[in-house]
């Protein structure tokens, strides 16, 4: 599948980006802005290759500007082949792996918050580990 993807909650599907202007677009759902709660984002990832561009997301906000907006990134401008967590007004990283992801490779990622805690988990693995007090979500749509 190609080009741009709508979907509703809840996603129980796979797709295929190649690279090439693909995105997945989501509408907007007050369940996507956590704030402070207990919140698990998860998802299956494998990168072809080096992307173009200083910051290429994964799952990010349509409005980096707007305050505990969050973006999954990978590979990011010195962060090669890691991947972490964006946080307008929380860090630029907020949380990154210690570990590295290499291309041509799945790996599965988990992003926990429980209470102040942030997670990192690769394939079922604690990676990385921060205290957080910001309020913590998604701008979709």
């Amino acid at each position: 599948v190609t080009g741009v993807q709508t979907c509703a909650l809840p996603i129980y599907y796979s797709v295929y980006f190649d690279g090439s202007g693909d995105y997945l677009n989501v509408a907007t759902n007050a369940a996507f802005n956590f704030g402070t709660g207990d919140a698990t984002v998860e998802f299956w990832f494998n990168a072809a290759g080096a992307q173009p561009g200083n910051y290429p997301g994964i799952v990010s906000s349509s409005d980096y500007n707007t305050s505990g907006s969050a973006s999954i990134r990978y590979s990011n401008t010195g962060y090669s082949k890691k991947i972490f967590m964006y946080l307008n007004g929380g860090g630029d990283p907020v949380i990154a792996s210690a570990s590295t992801v290499e291309y041509g490779v799945w790996a599965h990622v988990a992003i926990v918050r429980q209470g102040t805690s942030l997670k990192l988990y690769l394939n079922g693995f604690l990676d990385a580990s921060v205290t957080i007090s910001a309020s913590l979500g998604w701008n979709l749509g």
